[in-house]
């Protein structure tokens, strides 16, 4: 929801409900960034952190979700890091399993 918000649009453009879910789990949406320059960082990082497709690299709660929150709107600063490297690993493994073999 927040991603809409942003960027007035979806975060997958599916035209069913198959393609969305096929979308949703092989495919990063666009980062916010790359539409609009206007989105600031921290924010853009809170919410790639939220929508993270590994448990392991998404908020262990909502109220640490909520802290980020609170603290990019209070101007402090926010406990979420982009993408790791080793993330970003794991997902190409996860997709390309032939290929990472």
């Amino acid at each position: 929801t927040l991603y809409e918000l942003l960027t007035l649009r979806s975060a997958f453009d599916a035209r069913g409900h198959l393609q969305l879910i096929d979308q949703i789990t092989s495919k990063e949406p666009t980062r916010l960034r790359e539409i609009d320059r206007r989105i600031p960082r921290d924010l853009e990082t809170i919410i790639l952190q939220s929508t993270a497709k590994l448990q392991g690299e998404r908020y262990s709660s909502v109220r640490a979700f909520v802290r980020d929150l609170e603290s990019f709107e209070q101007g402090r600063a926010i406990s979420a890091r982009p993408p790791s490297a080793w993330y970003l690993a794991a997902l190409l493994i996860k997709r390309q399993r032939m290929l990472a073999v």
